[in-house]
């Protein structure tokens, strides 16, 4: 599993950033190329994104790359360019706009006809980014199109606003009775979970506004999703955090799981706990809390 609480993403030219940007305690770096980049600047960022992933010192934090859409004159160069001269050590392709299921069985291809070439031993991951209306409605075959090579799906929420034909900005979101883009997050997360994909939430675009920021977080967690992308270092550590079980959960996953089993050795196939039933059904989801948990450092070995 890649821990994708935080998916940070920095401009790919602005150099002396990126050492900032790993230092954050984010779980990804993602070097942007897309949007980040003026067309004049799209080969010299390639570049320095590259000096990026070899030169500097990243520890545990993934190496990822948005690379420019596959409807630019970009896309192609970005991806043979990033696995021949980058490939050992870059993790994750983030895909933006994804269009539909033949768009990633393409890319999967290609990716392995580039790994081939280049001798990789590895095979780089690929990320998904949803950000219009008519993606969305073929998102279970997008999920589905590259096993082994997909591993995330991404609500990219403002183009995904502009598609949708809806109203940027807080008075227009906050007039919602409740969250204005629920189905679409819920339809995203049951689609990724579905494919076994991790599903990764868009960024919160006002960045002092913390208290909104762990209001979001919160409803993301209820709603499936274990990452969400960050465009500013301050959002890293509530990401995590609100992300991760907390100690106290973990710690009452352990014991729920440790009461059930010591049932299951009596011959019982439940047991109440703390007033909670803990049955076969609830054994998935107490060891997805422990092993989340132990991935993100709040875990107890068992």
């Amino acid at each position: 599993m890649r821990l994708r609480r935080s998916e940070l993403f920095v401009p790919g030219p602005d150099v002396a950033r990126v050492p900032k940007a790993i230092a954050t305690g984010a779980d990804i770096v993602i070097l942007d190329l897309e949007d980040a980049v003026v067309p004049d600047r799209k080969v010299e960022a390639r570049g320095l994104v590259i000096d990026s992933l070899r030169e500097l010192q990243w520890g545990r934090v993934g190496r990822s790359v948005r690379i420019n859409g596959l409807d630019t004159p970009w896309a192609l160069d970005d991806i043979e360019t990033l696995v021949a001269e980058a490939g050992d050590v870059l993790d994750v392709l983030l895909i933006p706009k994804v269009a539909d299921a033949d768009e990633v069985r393409f890319l999967d291809r290609l990716l392995t006809m580039c790994e081939q070439r280049a001798g990789l031993d590895r095979r780089i991951g690929l990320e998904l980014a949803i950000e219009d209306t008519a993606a969305l409605t073929r998102i279970e075959d997008i999920a589905r199109a590259a096993p082994g090579r997909a591993e995330a799906i991404l609500f990219g929420i403002g183009d995904f606003t502009t598609s949708l034909g809806s109203r940027w900005g807080a008075p227009a979101i906050e007039a919602y009775p409740g969250d204005a883009y629920h189905a679409v997050r819920s339809r995203i997360a049951i689609a990724a979970r579905g494919a076994g994909l991790e599903a990764v939430d868009g960024p919160w675009m006002r960045i002092k506004d913390l208290d909104g920021l762990e209001r979001e977080l919160t409803r993301s967690v209820a709603l499936g999703f274990s990452g969400k992308a960050v465009i500013h270092p301050t959002h890293v550590e509530p990401t995590n955090r609100i992300l991760s079980p907390s100690p106290e959960e973990v710690a009452e996953a352990e014991e729920l799981l440790a009461a059930y089993e010591a049932a299951r050795a009596e011959g019982r196939a439940a047991v109440q706990v703390k007033g909670a039933l803990m049955d076969e059904a609830m054994i998935p989801m107490m060891r997805n809390i422990i092993e989340r948990g132990r991935a993100t450092g709040g875990g107890v070995d068992r």
